[in-house]
């Protein structure tokens, strides 16, 4: 099954196949060791063979380990639109330090996810990831700790255990008192509702 993906450019229109870019984003994502291919089958029809149904076995493959977020993820990005939401997704999958909730983010960075985002058939500017990132520190969902490094908001769960997620709140809270923002205001991502 294809489907039709629209580009912002309304008279470019992209042919897609969901499966061939599944593959593709398992490629994309098994490149760095990060994570690892897991293949597994599942039966998609069955075929008559001496009287008796056998099933037809289709190859799957999906990424290991597994991501771990709390459930406060969605409440906080529900309202999240656009590339800033992409950005953040991108961001969980592929470049945060579950075990630190810290990320680069350099023009390496932002070239990988603009390869990313032409798997999905939406190219994007470096100057819109730019204020995509601007926007997150706004919401309080990542927090600038140094030239091109951000820790991500503990209260999304990118913690790996409790104890992991207890240890990155303390380090999320000293890092807003470095940067002179009071615990209080800034520590808590902002909801925004659409006008």
């Amino acid at each position: 099954m294809k489907t039709t993906t629209q580009n912002p450019d309304p008279a470019a229109v992209v042919e897609t196949d969901p499966r061939r870019q599944h593959n593709d984003f398992i490629q994309f994502s098994t490149r760095e060791d990060r994570y690892r291919r897991k293949v597994s089958s599942r039966p998609v029809d069955t075929m008559r063979k001496d009287g008796i149904n056998l099933p037809v076995q289709q190859r799957e493959y999906l990424l290991e380990p597994r991501l771990h977020v709390g459930p406060e993820f969605f409440a906080y990005t529900f309202h999240l639109e656009g590339l800033p939401r992409q950005l953040l997704a991108y961001l969980m999958v592929h470049e945060v330090d579950y075990n630190t909730g810290k990320f680069r983010f350099d023009d390496q960075v932002i070239h990988r996810f603009g390869e990313y985002c032409e798997l999905f058939g939406k190219p994007c500017k470096e100057g819109v990831v730019r204020s995509g990132i601007r926007k997150l520190v706004e919401m309080n969902i990542v927090v600038n700790i140094s030239r091109g490094r951000y820790m991500i908001n503990p209260l999304l769960g990118v913690g790996t255990t409790e104890a992991v997620r207890r240890e990155q709140i303390k380090a999320y809270t000293r890092q807003l008192v470095a940067k002179g923002k009071d615990p209080h205001d800034h520590f808590y991502p902002v909801y925004t509702i659409p006008v």
